[in-house]
């Protein structure tokens, strides 16, 4: 047999990242251009990789708005829902904080 593709180096990686908390739910992944950049691969093999990372529910993907990183892969939903627990508190209390900022409630 010979080495794994190409492709499944980089999807091994991002998803280690995301288990490390390196890459956190919510954030972009990048481009085609800055993933063939950060892997020394082609376009192609990052195409390949984004599409394998979205089959496995990982990354969605919406033109023009790039790759969004959805879920770490190996956690459980019960830990899966935590994370986005989390993620609402953090929204909540930075919307707080910008209102506060903001200096009012803007019906004026």
């Amino acid at each position: 047999m010979g080495a794994a593709p190409e492709y499944r180096r980089v999807v091994r990686d991002v998803c280690a990242r995301l288990r490390a908390g390196e890459i956190p739910v919510g954030s972009r992944l990048g481009s085609l251009a800055e993933l063939s950049d950060r892997y020394g691969v082609s376009r192609d093999v990052a195409r390949a990789a984004v599409l394998e990372l979205r089959r496995l529910g990982v990354v969605i993907t919406r033109q023009g708005a790039g790759t969004t990183v959805v879920a770490v892969p190996g956690l459980s939903v019960e830990d899966r829902l935590q994370v986005l627990e989390e993620q609402v508190a953090a929204l909540t209390r930075a919307a707080a904080a910008a209102g506060e900022a903001g200096g009012g409630s803007g019906d004026g």
